[in-house]
């Protein structure tokens, strides 16, 4: 509601969603069966379940496990849209970001881009070494230097850059890991 009624600190905002926000929650994830998975998505969503089924069954590969992954990367990805609608219908700046590499050690463990993987990019802390490679070195790099600009001027491209990747606008922009 204060965000609606634009009473909050008018500060830049950077938020974003990874491409399979959903697999490091699901690892452990007992519904195997069909049935079951109905079941559950009817009780999570009993206004909306028959929609929500039909976009994602559970019966296509990577099955009931794939399709949790793929309603919860939904989900993620609406909410911070959202979010981020509302800052910028209020003239705030709102920079998005969509985080889509998979690293060795990801693709190894079946994770996907993961919830929470771009931290290590951000803050440089790829370890051990010995599970990336030398593309994900290079990202982070670039990331980190977006990040810091995005810190010291409210602006990821910051004052001085030379290719703006990240354009702020009413509707909110999108930057996609891979295009870094």
């Amino acid at each position: 509601e204060l965000i609606k009624k634009g009473q909050f600190n008018r500060v830049p905002l950077m938020l974003g969603v990874n491409a399979d926000e959903g697999t490091i929650f699901l690892r452990k994830l007992t519904i195997k069966k069909i049935w079951i998975y109905q079941f559950y998505i009817h009780k999570m969503y009993p206004n909306h379940y028959e929609e929500i089924l039909k976009l994602f069954p559970g019966t296509g590969p990577g099955g009931v496990k794939g399709a949790m992954n793929k309603l919860l990367t939904a989900a993620g990805l609406t909410y911070s849209r959202c979010l981020a609608d509302l800052f910028s219908q209020k003239k705030n700046p709102v920079y998005f970001y969509y985080f889509t590499r998979v690293s060795p050690m990801a693709r190894y463990a079946k994770l996907g881009a993961f919830h929470g993987a771009e931290v290590s990019y951000i803050f440089g802390t790829l370890s051990p070494k010995k599970y990336y490679n030398q593309k994900d070195f290079e990202l982070a790099n670039k990331m980190r230097s977006r990040w810091i600009q995005f810190a010291k001027t409210g602006d990821p491209n910051g004052r001085s850059a030379k290719k703006a990747l990240w354009v702020k606008e009413e509707a909110n922009t999108v930057i996609n890991s891979q295009e870094l």
